[in-house]
């Protein structure tokens, strides 16, 4: 675990309720399938959220609003200042296979999004639908 202080390069809404937020800082021995925690300013508890890109310094998020803490997070302006908890979990070691199969449901996309840029390979996507009737 390395704690950091990134700045917020870009937080764009993909949707209306998912956004994708590009951060620089020290993202060095960041694996696919790991994730990082947010310190977000009037809360107290970290929002945890997996890594979906890491380019050079430059970390990829993609989150979902889906409360007080995420909902503000789509307030934050380019230049802001994110305490960051980096290089949590074990993540995935892509050197022991050739082709990795990815398969993911939901907001699953952020954590194996890195895996299968890195390795060039596809995604299947798994979807459900919910009955509102039962």
């Amino acid at each position: 675990m390395i704690k950091g202080l990134f700045t917020l390069k870009s937080n764009v809404a993909l949707n209306k309720t998912v956004y994708e937020m590009k951060l620089t800082g020290d993202c060095s021995g960041l694996r696919c399938g790991q994730f990082v925690e947010v310190s977000l300013e009037p809360f107290f508890l970290r929002r945890p959220f997996g890594v979906a890109d890491v380019k050079g310094d430059e970390l990829t998020l993609i989150y979902k609003v889906v409360g007080a803490g995420t909902q503000y997070m789509t307030t934050l302006e380019k230049g802001a200042k994110l305490d960051i908890l980096t290089r949590l979990g074990n993540g995935f070691d892509l050197s022991k296979s050739k082709s990795p199969l990815n398969i993911l449901t939901n907001l699953e996309l952020s954590r194996i999004l890195f895996s299968a840029i890195k390795t060039r390979t596809s995604c299947f996507m798994r979807t459900s639908s919910k009955n509102s009737e039962t």
